[in-house]
């Protein structure tokens, strides 16, 4: 009786696998080879202009302030996703032993920018050219994009 007992209690945690494995194939689907770092897994909906032959990796948010404009500060959040060529592992792998360096840069390259230059979209696609490559200056293995996942600045009261 208890052998039977455990044998059903196999096929059904069996199947339940089974079941979830499935379903996760799916969503693996729908993130179309994209990954994180330090954070969640960047979506098909953050990253607007999906190419099939890249990867993605979303660095942590980054919070800080940048220059002063007249009695304020510009306060800064953004989140980015780096795209690679799809399958190039030894990106994938400088990217995570790199990231702190990466934030930096990019840290360092918009807290350069006045608030003028960072709410007009032609300047942020410059911006986002100029991070591109002081990126690859680093990287043996270049990243071939970025992308703004989030954007986000504020003028704030100086402290």
């Amino acid at each position: 009786m208890l052998k039977s007992f455990v044998t059903i209690l196999i096929y059904l945690l069996i199947f339940a696998i089974t079941s979830c494995s499935k379903s996760e194939d799916k969503k693996q689907k729908k993130l179309l080879d994209i990954r994180s770092i330090g954070g969640e897994k960047t979506t098909a909906k953050e990253v607007k202009k999906i190419k099939p032959n890249e990867s993605y990796y979303r660095l942590d948010e980054l919070k800080f302030f940048g220059l002063i404009e007249g009695d304020n500060q510009v306060y800064v959040k953004i989140l980015v996703s780096l795209a690679y060529p799809k399958g190039n592992h030894d990106t994938e792998k400088e990217i995570i032993l790199r990231r702190d360096q990466i934030s930096e840069i990019i840290v360092d390259v918009i807290a350069s920018k006045s608030f003028s230059e960072l709410i007009k979209a032609d300047k942020r696609e410059k911006l986002k050219g100029e991070l591109v490559d002081r990126i690859n200056q680093i990287m043996a293995f270049p990243i071939s994009d970025l992308y703004y996942i989030k954007f986000q600045y504020t003028l704030q009261p100086k402290q």
